[in-house]
């Protein structure tokens, strides 16, 4: 992963922990992510601004080696899910829970572990966000890529493995679930 706009020195990213569940059973790492907060302020501070929303939410999709993804607060299944309201009062912001694209050359989707926006297309992004399972540039320049994972890949590895139906959507009884979304630091 290529950051090519450092934070400010000596401010501390914030960090936030996503703790999971597969089947009701809690994965006892949480997945610890570091946004870049500097440098991609407006998708940073929605992704924090819907952190409430995301917990007790289904991860919808899964993709081994590629991605696993969330964020749809509403309908838990990818088709749900608006920006905040915060996000959406901001000049970037496009109405119908949407807004702009921030920056495509912060973070690349260089590895496993980046936190990117999903979207429905250019200037769509909303609530829905996955995190990369391997090596997706083809993404580069299509999803606002915002963050990595600092801690917690093996969590996402457990996830990565659980049994998907044709639409990649965990099977029931391999549910797996954003338990909390919460700040720390």
């Amino acid at each position: 992963m290529t950051i090519t706009t450092p934070p400010a020195p000596n401010i501390p990213l914030p960090n936030i922990h996503l703790h999971l569940s597969i089947g009701g059973t809690p994965l006892p790492d949480p997945v610890e992510l570091e946004l870049q907060d500097t440098a991609l302020p407006i998708t940073c501070n929605n992704f924090r601004a819907l952190l409430p929303s995301y917990s007790n939410t289904l991860v919808h999709r899964v993709i081994p080696g590629f991605m696993v993804q969330a964020g749809d607060y509403t309908n838990s299944d990818g088709t749900g899910g608006a920006c905040s309201s915060k996000t959406s009062a901001t000049k970037l912001g496009l109405g119908k829970g949407k807004f702009r694209d921030e920056g495509f050359n912060v973070v690349k989707h260089q590895g496993e572990g980046v936190l990117s926006m999903a979207n429905s297309g250019p200037d769509s992004n909303g609530s829905q966000f996955f995190i990369t399972l391997g090596r997706c540039s083809h993404l580069d320049g299509k999803h606002v890529a915002f963050g990595r994972v600092v801690s917690g890949m093996s969590s996402l590895h457990k996830v990565s493995s659980v049994d998907v139906d044709g639409k990649d959507k965990p099977v029931l009884m391999e549910t797996v679930k954003i338990v909390s979304a919460l700040e720390v630091g």
